[in-house]
């Protein structure tokens, strides 16, 4: 509207509400430009968290068989707090990441889960298209 034939007079918009109007935009887009950064650090964090997670909660065991006093106990402090020992049994108030993922592995259709199909489609019989392909491939 700024620059067009029909403000060539300055009558539509003025100089002066041009640049309050680009101010006000410009500081939208740094407000904007600033929250992404936020998330984009916040996204980084969460995934750092989630990756030191996944890897203590893969390897702490073996970190725990083989360490010192020292380690089994920073081990211990990492999986929660409140820790007791009840006839023999040390019981620990888990945090929520261990917690979650303690939850996820009680799940009983995770327990029988398969990742591979039962059988393979390709193994039970020829498919003559592709026959040509194979027996180049294999020589």
């Amino acid at each position: 509207m700024f620059v067009s034939q029909e403000n060539a007079g300055r009558e539509l918009l003025t100089d002066d509400e041009y640049k309050s109007q680009k101010n006000a935009l410009m500081g939208e887009k740094a407000n904007i430009e600033s929250q992404i950064r936020n998330i984009e650090q916040g996204v980084d964090q969460w995934l750092d968290l989630t990756e030191k997670t996944f890897n203590f909660a893969t390897y702490a065991h073996v970190w725990f068989e083989k360490g010192d006093f020292e380690q089994k106990t920073n081990i211990l402090r990492a999986l929660g707090q409140n820790l007791t020992l009840l006839e023999g049994k040390l019981c620990i108030d888990m945090q929520k990441p261990f917690l979650t993922l303690k939850q996820g592995l009680e799940v009983e259709p995770l327990k029988t889960a398969r990742l591979e199909p039962v059988t393979l489609g390709l193994l039970n019989g020829k498919n003559t298209r592709l026959e040509s392909v194979f027996s180049q491939w294999s020589g």
